[in-house]
């Protein structure tokens, strides 16, 4: 299962970790499609926030990717909207492999 947990302060988004893996059903290690997709999405707003420099990254590593965004504004606001509407649609389609946690 894929974990995903989503932070905001007042009025910005600022947190996110993703941690776990699809099942084997959808292609083993490195080859999981269900995964790929789920990189996809949260990979390019770490690509998208590291080019304007206002990311830490806490964890990057196999099955495990989070990071704070340390000047999170109205542009991270909508990277995350369009995010979320990609993970949210994954999610209707498997709802069992895959948690959204968002907290304020």
């Amino acid at each position: 299962m894929i974990f995903i947990e989503i932070k905001k302060s007042k009025e910005f988004y600022n947190y996110l970790r993703v941690e776990g893996h699809a099942p084997g059903e959808f292609g083993k290690p490195g080859d999981n499609i269900f995964c790929a997709a789920v990189s996809i999405l949260t990979q390019t707003l770490l690509l998208s926030v590291t080019k304007r420099s206002i990311v830490e990254i806490l964890n990057n590593q196999k099955g495990l990717l989070e990071y704070i965004i340390t000047k999170p504004d109205k542009q991270t606001n909508i990277e995350f909207e369009f995010m979320l509407i990609g993970l949210e649609n994954l999610k209707k389609q498997n709802i069992q492999y895959i948690s959204i946690e968002i907290r304020s």
